[in-house]
Parts: structure tokens; sequence; C-alpha cells
């Protein structure tokens, strides 16, 4: 089964990179999208330096517009289910 691991995140680039290693080793996922929600600091940068698909978003929608982002681009990928962190 095709599953990705959908993070929002917002100003989180100090903790953004220990996040995504832990996962790396933790979940068999296909994918890992980390959804920049209006960020003001290094959280894109880091988490595509960790690897992770980055969406970003100009202004912060909350939660659950970043989850909303993350599934979207997950189903148009082929995902079959999503885990959110």
């Amino acid at each position: 089964m095709d599953f990705y691991v959908i993070i929002p995140a917002h100003n989180e680039g100090g903790n953004i990179g220990a996040v995504l290693e832990t996962t790396k080793k933790t979940v068999a996922a296909k994918k890992i999208i980390v959804v920049d929600d209006g960020s003001r600091d290094g959280t894109a940068a880091e988490a595509a330096r960790h690897g992770a698909a980055v969406l970003r978003h100009t202004i912060n929608l909350g939660k659950g517009g970043a989850l909303r982002t993350g599934c979207l681009y997950a189903h148009k990928k082929g995902a079959e289910a999503f885990v959110f962190m």
C-alpha cells in the first residue's frame, strides 16, 4: 500500500530536521510531505534538506488548511492512505 506521511509545520526550522530523520527511520512511507504553513524561518529549506517533499503556503492557513493541502497533493500522486503527524 502506498501511503504518505503529511506533516504540517509552522516556524519549525529548528525542529523539523530531527522529526524527519526519526520519521524516515520509523515509517516505511513512500513519501514524506511537509506543508510549510506560512513560516518565517527556515522550515521549508530544512525540510527539503532532509529529503521531504515541501509544499508552501504564503500565509498561515492553520493545521486544517495545511493537512488539506498535503492530502490533495498526496492524492494526486496516487496515495492510498495518509498518516498525519
